[in-house]
């Protein structure tokens, strides 16, 4: 914009954005970011204090510290500018510390004059002008003699030769006079000293073909074209200036927020402009405009009705629900100005934020979460170490007493006779590793997992004292015997189910238990001769 040099009282109109561009209503000056004007140039920047204003018609206070804000609507807001600001000339810059979510947009302000009088393009007071053709000062690049209204410019023969010239009296004058006094001049004076008359140009070429084209082609219809170039000519209304002037953008603007979320309410914003200056009208009627969802088609049920808080401007609520579909939303609107209807559409989509499902009682769980936590930092391993405890930390330590040196020793003879590494496999301390423990087979009659050895294991704990000796008497009861005659006496051998011989008989079974054979009388068997009678011992 521009401004002479020595105005006072001058206001402009500023718009507040967001950091998506969007406009800031309902802001006041303490909302604002910190306000500067400068020259541009190496001099300091000055700070312009804000203030709010009480109206929007209070009087600019006319002052060197005038800083007045206030809404006009839609984020523009007038701002009031202090006289010093424009006292010279040149380029005026207003700055803003802008923030996030503080962004103000200004216009340019240049400040010098805009050259329509004599008075300010010589830059001299307006009293020594009196008319066009007075004396405008000596500073002028023309001189002149004389001052007022009686000064005329040096162009007299004097000034030009710098010395009088003499004449026969009147010849000079007679001469201008004769030569200049024509009403059609046809002549040149190179011309001048050869003929009289010209009546043609005897040295002229013929026309060319370009010559003859062009002035063929250039009518004095076509010609006219020429100054035609405003609203109502014929370039005006050529099909693509029509195309310009007719499209839905220069007539309507529609916006929204991009995302909107479940159980909020948003505003969707409809402007409308004539289209000879783009300045703001109301439509013929009020606009409709229509809401359709990618999914869920029409949702024109969210639209509130249209309101029209100012010239142009229309506004709609949009309330997406407590639980709406997450879809891409298609707004359409349809404008009727000057009885021309113009179209335009924008989108937005819900979304499932964070903020909008994660509800106060997620909130108060996840707090005592991090109240049971260590306070120093979570994502700590040595103190969440040091809170937890390993299992053998909580653990009681056993006495002396509990532990005695005859269970550690039963406990290494039941190892001895365990090489397979049976024991270890169990899912609790002791694993049978047999069909027993799968309890899925026929042991002796009985139902799978009903044999007595299973039911014994069911009904004994694991970690309690005995559990080993259990387990012993199952691999017995699953165990493979067999007759070693290889020692005198012979010995009955128990060797691990599946395992074979015992070594002693050239097998490579696993031994878990020898017993001397005897017969009814205690007597040792030693051959084949011996009778066994009824019982083994």
């Amino acid at each position: 914009m521009l401004v002479a040099p020595g105005s006072t009282s001058i206001s402009v109109d500023v718009q507040f954005l967001d950091d998506s561009g969007f406009a800031v209503t309902g802001k006041v000056a303490a909302d604002f970011p910190a306000c500067k004007w400068s020259n541009g140039d190496n001099t300091a920047d000055t700070t312009i204090t804000l203030s709010d204003l009480a109206a929007i018609t209070t009087a600019h206070p006319n002052n060197n510290t005038a800083g007045g804000v206030k809404e006009r609507e839609g984020g523009w807001y007038r701002l009031d500018l202090p006289n010093n600001m424009f006292t010279g000339s040149g380029r005026k810059n207003l700055t803003f510390a802008e923030t996030t979510g503080k962004r103000i947009v200004v216009p340019e302000i240049d400040c010098q004059y805009t050259q329509t009088n004599v008075a300010q393009i010589n830059a001299v007071a307006t009293t020594s002008v009196t008319s066009v053709g007075a004396n405008v000062g000596t500073a002028q690049p023309i001189n002149f003699d004389g001052t007022g209204g009686t000064a005329y410019v040096k162009s007299s023969l004097t000034a030009i030769l710098g010395t009088l010239l003499t004449e026969t009296a009147g010849q000079l004058a007679a001469g201008f006079k004769k030569f200049f006094n024509i009403a059609s001049p046809t002549s040149t004076m190179n011309e001048i000293t050869l003929v009289d008359t010209v009546t043609n140009l005897t040295n002229a070429g013929p026309d060319t073909a370009g010559t003859t084209t062009l002035l063929s082609r250039l009518t004095a219809a076509r010609a006219g074209y020429l100054d035609n170039l405003n609203v109502g000519g014929n370039v005006a209304s050529h099909a693509d200036i029509l195309a310009i002037n007719q499209s839905a953008s220069k007539h309507v603007l529609l916006v929204t927020v991009a995302q909107y979320e479940a159980g909020e309410t948003y505003t969707v914003e409809a402007r409308t402009f004539a289209a000879a200056d783009g300045s703001p009208v109301n439509a013929d009627s009020t606009p409709t405009l229509t809401a359709t969802g990618q999914v869920s088609g029409s949702l024109n049920a969210n639209l509130s009705a249209a309101t029209n808080p100012a010239s142009g401007v229309y506004r709609w609520t949009y309330t997406p629900g407590a639980t709406p579909t997450l879809e891409q939303i298609r707004f359409d609107l349809s404008a009727t100005i000057n009885s021309s209807t113009f179209t335009l559409s924008t989108y937005a989509q819900t979304i499932d934020e964070a903020t909008a499902v994660f509800t106060a009682t997620d909130q108060s769980h996840l707090t005592s979460i991090f109240n049971k936590l260590p306070t120093n930092n979570i994502a700590d391993e040595t103190l969440l170490l040091a809170a937890i405890g390993t299992p053998a930390q909580a653990a009681t330590a056993l006495s002396n007493a509990q532990w005695t040196n005859a269970l550690a020793t039963a406990l290494t003879t039941l190892a001895g006779h365990d090489p397979g590494g049976i024991l270890a496999s169990h899912t609790d301390i002791v694993a049978l590793g047999s069909p027993m423990q799968a309890g899925n087979v026929t042991v002796g009659g009985y139902a799978g997992g009903q044999d007595p050895a299973t039911l014994v294991l069911a009904a004994t704990p694991s970690n309690t004292p005995g559990a080993g000796t259990v387990a012993l008497l199952l691999r017995l009861l699953d165990a493979d015997w067999s007759i070693d005659t290889t020692t005198v006496p012979w010995d009955a051998v128990a060797t691990v189910k599946g395992t074979g011989l015992p070594a002693s008989m050239g097998g490579t079974g696993t031994e878990i238990l020898r017993k001397r054979v005897r017969d009814t009388g205690s007597a040792n068997i030693t051959n084949t001769t011996t009778v066994v009678g009824q019982e083994i011992q």
